[in-house]
């Protein structure tokens, strides 16, 4: 990667493996979310400071259909199969100029991902915002009542922090 668009992706690897029977983009996802709080006082509700929620998530773009490009879809891996795919083993060089093909293309195609990530980052919103929730209510117990309200809104855009193109290896 060149260096001139540092916040398109820090990181990047095209390997060749056994792991996967078709080209395969892996993403590392960093997701910011703002939850903004109130509390409930006498005289109707006052605005707290915001908490900040990060997380990282690994996701895989599989390319679907005739061309490659119908049917794309965003799989959030779980830590296992992350795991898997980024430590595969390699079977192969790949050379420069196609390393560099590769993760040109890829950084091209992430363009066509900014509705899809964009998704992602408000359904994990809604998952913080449940949590913390659900987190508040638990240390209010049983017995008492929630006297505060939430909002948790994504910090968009998306932070691609990594990405890594895997090759199917040539079976002999």
């Amino acid at each position: 990667m060149s260096g001139e668009e540092p916040e398109l992706a820090a990181r990047g690897a095209v390997v060749r493996t056994r792991a996967v029977t078709r080209r395969t983009t892996v993403l590392l996802l960093r997701l910011r979310h703002q939850i903004q709080q109130e509390r409930r006082t006498e005289t109707g509700y006052s605005l707290m400071p915001p908490l900040l929620v990060e997380e990282c998530l690994t996701v895989v773009r599989r390319p679907g259909g005739q061309n490659g490009r119908d049917g794309e879809q965003l799989e959030v891996l779980s830590e296992a199969e992350a795991l898997a795919l980024l430590q595969a083993e390699p079977a192969g060089n790949v050379q420069g100029p196609q390393r560099q093909m590769e993760l040109e293309r890829a950084l091209a195609g992430l363009t066509e991902l900014e509705a899809p990530l964009r998704l992602l980052a408000q359904d994990r919103a809604a998952q913080a915002e449940e949590d913390h929730r659900n987190v508040r209510k638990a240390a209010v117990g049983s017995g008492g009542a929630l006297l505060m309200r939430f909002r948790c809104e994504p910090s968009l855009p998306v932070n691609v922090i990594g990405l890594f193109v895997l090759l199917p290896a040539p079976t002999l």
